[in-house]
C-alpha cells in the first residue's frame, strides 16, 4: 500500500508493518495509480505554490520525475485513472477555469518518434473530474459539475435574502468607504472588477494569467490593494489604481505565501496576513507603501486574517489554524481572545467598527456572529438554513452593504455521474 506523509512517499503493508520509504515529492504526494503491469505509479503532487502536477516515478521509487513539464502555464492536472492495457492515461486538467478530461497516451518505445502530446476529450460547459476506465477500455465514467453562483442580500423587511446587482459567482466583495463603489472577484477567471454599487460601469482591473482575491479599498477610494499571484508563484499583496492600470507588488521579491491583505488606519501601509502552514514564526507584517519600511504587528507571530476597524481602534485577526479570534488593542498595543469557533471564514467590521462580524464555516448553519469589541459580547447574527435548504453548498458572508444590509455569495453546484462511450484499447 502506498501513502504520503510530507514530502515522503513509502509503501506499507496492510497491516501497518514494514514500512519502506521510496523517494521524496516536491510537495504532496496523492492519488496514487499503478500502471497495469505493475512496472511503474503515476501520482499528483501538490506544491507550496498551490500548482498541481503528475508525476512518474518506478514501482522502486526510483526516477520520480514530471510527466508534463511545461504544457499548461499555470499547472492543475491530477486525478487520472489508467485504460487496462496501460497505454494510455485520462486525467483531468484546469485550464483557463475549465476543468476538461484529457488523454496521454504512452510514448512509443523508439527514441526518433515524437513524445504523444495529451489529447482534449471534454470542452466545457460541463466540468469533468474523477474520470474511471471500464475494464474493458470501452467506457470511461466521470463526475460532471455545473458551478452556479450568485450575490445575494437579506431584506429584513421580507425577511428573505433578495438578489444583488452584481455577475453571477461573483465573491471577495469589498465596499468603498463612501458607499458608491464595490470591488470583487469574478469566477472562474478570479480576475479583480469594480463597480457601482449597483453594478454599473463595470470597470475589469486585473487580467489572466494573473489571479486575484480579498481587494480592500483605500481610504480615499483612489486605490485598491488585494492578493495576487502569477503562473507559479505565490499569493503575494498587489495594488491597483481603481481607475485602471498595471498592479503593483507591495513587498518585492516576497518569499512568502500570503492571504488576507488590508489598509492601515495611517493609509499609507498595509497589513498583510501569512498564509496558514505557512512561516509559522511569521506575523502579521505592515508594509509602508511611501518609504516601503517593513515591520510587524507586536506579537503577531501566528496571526493570520488582519482586519483593521475602521476607526482604526483595533485589529481582528485569527490564529494560525483560523479557529480562534483574537482583537488586537491599537491604544494597549495587546492581543485579547475573544472567541474560538469551527473555522473563522468570511470576517469584517460594521462601517463603523462597532461591531466584529465573522462566520463560522464549520457550523451547521455556516451562522455569523457579531462581538462588540468594547465589551466582548458575541451574538448569532444570521445563519443560512433557509439558502442551505433550497441547495446551496455554501454561503459565505461577504459583510455589510452600504445600506446595513447583510450581503452574502451563494455557491451551489449540481454533480452527475457520467459515461462516455470510447474505445481506448
Amino acid at each position: 500500500m502506498l501513502c504520503s506523509s510530507d514530502h515522503e512517499v513509502f509503501s506499507i503493508d496492510r497491516d501497518g508493518t514494514n514500512r519502506r520509504h521510496l523517494f521524496n515529492a516536491d510537495g504532496q504526494a496523492f492519488r496514487f495509480a499503478w500502471k497495469p503491469d505493475g512496472t511503474s505509479l503515476r501520482f499528483a503532487v501538490f506544491h507550496e505554490n498551490e500548482t498541481l502536477t503528475l508525476w512518474d516515478a518506478s514501482a522502486s521509487g526510483m526516477n520520480p520525475h514530471e510527466v508534463l513539464p511545461g504544457w499548461n502555464h499555470t499547472p492543475d492536472e491530477c486525478c487520472g485513472s489508467w485504460t487496462p492495457n496501460g497505454k494510455s492515461y485520462v486525467f483531468r486538467s484546469v485550464q483557463n477555469g475549465q476543468e476538461d478530461l484529457w488523454l496521454l497516451r504512452e510514448p512509443s518505445r523508439w527514441p526518433w518518434v515524437a513524445k504523444p502530446k495529451p489529447i482534449r476529450l471534454s470542452n466545457g460547459p460541463t466540468s469533468f473530474s474523477e474520470p474511471l476506465i471500464g475494464p474493458d477500455g470501452r467506457r470511461i465514467f466521470a463526475l460532471g459539475n455545473q458551478a452556479r453562483g450568485y450575490v445575494a442580500r437579506f431584506d429584513e423587511r421580507r425577511s428573505e435574502f433578495v438578489p444583488f446587482p452584481l455577475p453571477n459567482r461573483a465573491f471577495d466583495l469589498a465596499f468603498s468607504a463612501d458607499g458608491k463603489w464595490v470591488a470583487y472577484i469574478q469566477q472562474p477567471s478570479l480576475t479583480l472588477w469594480r463597480s457601482r454599487v449597483d453594478g454599473t460601469e463595470p470597470l475589469q482591473l486585473t487580467t489572466s494569467p494573473m489571479k486575484a482575491l480579498q481587494p480592500r479599498w483605500s481610504r480615499d477610494g483612489k486605490v485598491i490593494v488585494f492578493t495576487g499571484r502569477y503562473p507559479a508563484n505565490y499569493f503575494t499583496a498587489y495594488v491597483v489604481s481603481a481607475d485602471g492600470g498595471t498592479p503593483q507588488p507591495v513587498l518585492d521579491h516576497d518569499l512568502y505565501y500570503r492571504t488576507y491583505v488590508d489598509w492601515s488606519p495611517d493609509g499609507q501601509s498595509v497589513v498583510i496576513g501569512m498564509g496558514p502552514g505557512r512561516n509559522p514564526d511569521g506575523g502579521i507584517t505592515v508594509a509602508n507603501l511611501k518609504t516601503h519600511a517593513v515591520s510587524e504587528i507586536p506579537g503577531s507571530k501566528g496571526m493570520r486574517l488582519p482586519r483593521w476597524s475602521p476607526n482604526g481602534d483595533y485589529l481582528a485577526a485569527t490564529s494560525e489554524d483560523t479557529k480562534t479570534v483574537f482583537l488586537f488593542d491599537a491604544r494597549s498595543q495587546q492581543w485579547k481572545k475573544m472567541d474560538t469557533v469551527g473555522q473563522v471564514y468570511g470576517h469584517e467590521w460594521e462601517r463603523d467598527g462597532s461591531y466584529f462580524y465573522y462566520q463560522d464555516s464549520r457550523d451547521p448553519e455556516q451562522a455569523v456572529f457579531r462581538l462588540q469589541p468594547k465589551t466582548g459580547k458575541i451574538d448569532k447574527l444570521i445563519d443560512f438554513t433557509s439558502l442551505l435548504r433550497d441547495g446551496a453548498m455554501r454561503v459565505a458572508f461577504e459583510g455589510p452593504a452600504p445600506d446595513g444590509s447583510i450581503v452574502v455569495s451563494v455557491g451551489s453546484s449540481w454533480s452527475d455521474l457520467y459515461s462516455f462511450d470510447v474505445d481506448l484499447r
